[in-house]
Order: structure tokens, then sequence, then C-alpha cells
């Protein structure tokens, strides 16, 4: 049963807050995060309390934590820092809340590169630190787009460019491979064109 709500920024901020907290909304609404100048709230999801949270990063980083390493706080609140980024113009581009089952770490750039890395390669840290690489970046690959803990027999993916094209994948399908590799070519991209956004069916 699920107890928080877990939040994410841009800059790597997280919070979490009680469910109960949102039972009476008013129709004007009502604070849910505070921010920092210059950040902007990404991701929410539902967690029971007990669950690991995944942070990736456009520069490939990611952090893999408890979520009881985020201690509850009320709606008007800043969050905690969840990931450090090494360089300033870095930002988050993926939260997710793991599951419990066998699971893989579905990547994918902005040149079309992609794979999958079995969770257990993302060693559990606490929040907060700088992580570990989930895909090593090249001049061909540019930076991460995309990045979402899936389970492979269960999932497909259609990958859609900037310029409209799409491509219809099975997860299974993609290549398994380790954290510190770039992945293989998954869309053909004209010249200029970026993979723009995953959507799983």
């Amino acid at each position: 049963k699920y107890k928080y709500l877990f939040f994410a920024t841009k800059n790597g901020t997280v919070k979490k807050t009680s469910l109960e907290e949102f039972e009476k909304i008013r129709s004007n609404g009502l604070i849910s995060i505070n921010l920092d100048e210059g950040d902007e709230l990404r991701w929410v999801k539902p967690t029971t309390g007990e669950n690991e949270v995944l942070l990736v990063t456009s520069f490939a980083r990611s952090i893999r934590f408890k979520e009881k390493d985020v201690r509850p706080t009320g709606r008007a609140t800043m969050g905690v820092r969840g990931i450090k980024f090494r360089d300033k113009s870095d930002e988050v581009i993926a939260m997710d809340v793991v599951r419990k089952g066998e699971m893989f770490v579905m990547s994918i750039s902005a040149n079309g590169y992609g794979k999958s890395t079995p969770l257990d390669q993302f060693p559990m840290q606490g929040r907060g630190g700088q992580g570990v690489f989930a895909f090593q970046l090249r001049d061909k690959t540019g930076k991460l787009v995309v990045s979402r803990v899936i389970d492979h027999p269960k999932s497909e993916l259609l990958i859609m460019s900037e310029d409209g094209n799409a491509i219809r994948l099975k997860s299974q399908d993609l290549p398994k491979l380790n954290r510190q590799t770039s992945g293989v070519r998954l869309i053909k991209l004209a010249k200029g064109d970026k993979v723009a956004a995953v959507a799983f069916l």
C-alpha cells in the first residue's frame, strides 16, 4: 500500500511527503514542494516507505538509495540532495522507484544508442553522493535522455525522435550490457535529429 509521494527535481533534490498531506486539496491548489531558483519539479511517484530509488543524470551518473534515507517532511519544504553533480551543467533525466523482481535499467542516449543493464550492477549507496556511471558517453552517443527500471518480459517501448520518426522494440530485445558501455544503435536518425521521448506500452 502506498504511503508517500516521492519527489525529484531537475537539479537532484528529492523529497518524501505523506499521502495524507494531499487528502484535502483546495480548488486553488496547494504547495507541494519549495524549489530553489532555477530548479524544476520533474517527477512525483507513490512509494510504500520500503522502496529503493534510482536517479540518473544526462551525464550518465546514477545513484541508487533506500527511500528510508529521505525522512518524510511536510508539503511546503525544500527537500534534500539526492545526487551531487560533478558538472554544473548536468541535470537529472530520470527518477524511478525500484520494484521487487528481476529488474534491468534501460538507458537511451540522444543519438539513439541504448542498452539494458542488470539492476544489481548499480550498488546501493547513501543519497547525496555522485553515484556511479550508468552509460559510457561518447561523441557518437550524445548525452543520456531516457533511463528507466524495467521488467524485460512485460515491456515494449516506442522510441520517438524530434523529427517525428519512431521505432517500436521489445525491451527483451535490448542488448544486455554492463554499466560502463555505450550500448548499440537502436534507431537510425537523420543528421541533427535527436531522441525526444520513449513511451512504454
